[in-house]
């Protein structure tokens, strides 16, 4: 959220926390360094906690904005190099590691903008918001997806550069289908007043 949770004059979270054994605990350096960051959503895959928003590298400059991370625990902060292979960016060639909080993980290209709401299908991270681009590529607008694997953005099939609303809610039903929400009358040149449900199957 957009919160500093401090004990006794002390900083102990900074916009992300978890409740732990009966207390709050913050996680590493937290994500944004001002006022005007935030977190949005959070969803957690196995071991794993990925985080989307508004926000910067921990302990880097305030424009260094990543707007996606994942929580890992065990492993150094690192970025991704950028690829681009017949229209899908790439994120999957690991850069040696920067040491800023050896806990995140943060994308190098991720959403231009507030990333509203996270939901797993398989191997798969549906990603919605108001975000012009994601991973630079304008052909992922207000929604995309993360494959947890290949460590990868793909477009969605039926959202282009053209889809220009906002998408505000993800639900991935027990079928396999997502159901999104939004400032929409139609998505994927299908007409939906506000509600749509995609089949990733198809």
């Amino acid at each position: 959220g957009d919160f500093d949770l401090t004990v006794n004059g002390d900083k102990q979270a900074n916009k992300v926390a978890v409740f732990e054994e009966g207390s709050w605990k913050g996680l590493g350096s937290g994500l944004g360094n001002s006022s005007s960051q935030i977190v949005n959503t959070a969803l957690a895959v196995g071991n794993d906690v990925y985080f989307g928003g508004v926000f910067a590298v921990p302990y880097g400059s305030a424009n260094a904005k990543k707007n996606f991370a994942r929580w890992n625990g065990e492993v150094d902060f690192t970025e991704y190099a950028p690829a681009s292979t017949g229209g899908v960016t790439l994120q999957n060639t690991p850069r040696e590691p920067v040491v800023a909080d050896k806990h995140f993980f943060l994308d190098y290209k991720g959403p231009s903008g507030d990333p509203y709401a996270f939901a797993q299908i398989g191997d798969y991270i549906y990603m919605a918001g108001g975000f012009l681009t994601t991973a630079g590529d304008p052909n992922m607008k207000n929604l995309a997806r993360f494959h947890l694997q290949w460590e990868r953005w793909e477009p969605v099939p039926g959202i282009n550069a053209n889809h220009a609303n906002f998408i505000r809610a993800l639900h991935a039903d027990a079928e396999g289908n997502l159901w999104v929400a939004g400032d929409f009358t139609s998505i994927g040149g299908v007409e939906a007043g506000k509600v749509a449900k995609f089949d990733p199957k198809t």
